[in-house]
């Protein structure tokens, strides 16, 4: 898989952050592997669902089950990231590309 410079960049920051959390290096892989899958490591990502929730930034925030999350941080990488793998490590289903399984496609590439 060919990966922009702007998903390196973010490959390394989410990373380096998931290492910081203490995270084991297979849920940074999988991890990775399922913000590739949401958002394309775009941290500008933005969906609009069916009854105006918006999936947001890198991590997919949802507007609807994460209102204390606000859209500063859900696109800021950095805010979202370090948001992110302490709840992903304990509720991996609670993001979509993990429970249907498109995250694989992205697990163990090359970058």
């Amino acid at each position: 898989m060919n990966y922009t410079n702007a998903q390196l960049k973010m490959l390394d920051l989410a990373i380096k952050l998931g290492q910081e959390s203490g995270v084991s290096p297979v849920m940074i892989r999988i991890g990775c592997a399922v913000l590739m899958a949401e958002s394309g490591l775009n941290h500008n990502a933005l969906l609009v669902n069916k009854g105006g929730s918006r999936d947001r930034g890198v991590c997919q925030w949802n507007s609807r089950w994460w209102p204390q999350i606000t859209d500063e941080c859900a696109f800021n990488p950095e805010c979202a990231i370090k948001l992110f793998w302490p709840i992903f490590v304990k509720h991996p289903t609670w993001w979509i590309a993990y429970k249907n399984g498109s995250w694989r496609k992205f697990y163990g590439k090359e970058t």
